[in-house]
């Protein structure tokens, strides 16, 4: 039982782990440009939404290799192969489904001419010189 827990929580770290590592490289290139004003730092938490999609298609496809491989992997296992199948199966799913999903946002924008300008009146934020 303790062996167990110990595993379950070695597990749980390297996700954290691994969780904050693509979150820090996503981040890193905006941080790197610190912004001073308001509308510097919009822009920055924009820039990290809009990788948002191609991040999430990126990992539904890293899911479908893994279950790919998986399969692979089982051999004579029925179990195992029908597991793989099954996740397989899903990964697709989600790709498409994401896929789909922004090319719909894309002709909606534009259809309907929707530009990614901003113009808002941000205040600035002045800094010592």
């Amino acid at each position: 039982m303790f062996i167990l827990t110990i595993k379950f929580i070695k597990q749980k770290i390297t996700k954290i782990t691994i969780f904050f590592i693509l979150f820090a490289l996503i981040i890193t290139p905006s941080a790197s440009f610190a912004k001073t004003t308001l509308g510097g730092i919009e822009e920055g938490v924009l820039e990290v939404l809009k990788q948002i999609p191609s991040l999430l298609i990126g990992l539904a496809g890293v899911f479908f290799l893994w279950s790919v491989v998986k399969f692979i992997k089982s051999g004579d296992n029925e179990e195992a192969r029908a597991q793989g199948k099954f996740l397989m199966t899903y990964g697709i799913i989600a790709i498409v489904v994401m896929v789909s999903l922004w090319g719909v946002v894309g002709l909606l924008r534009t259809m309907f001419d929707i530009q990614n300008e901003t113009t808002s009146n941000t205040p600035v934020i002045l800094t010592p010189q």
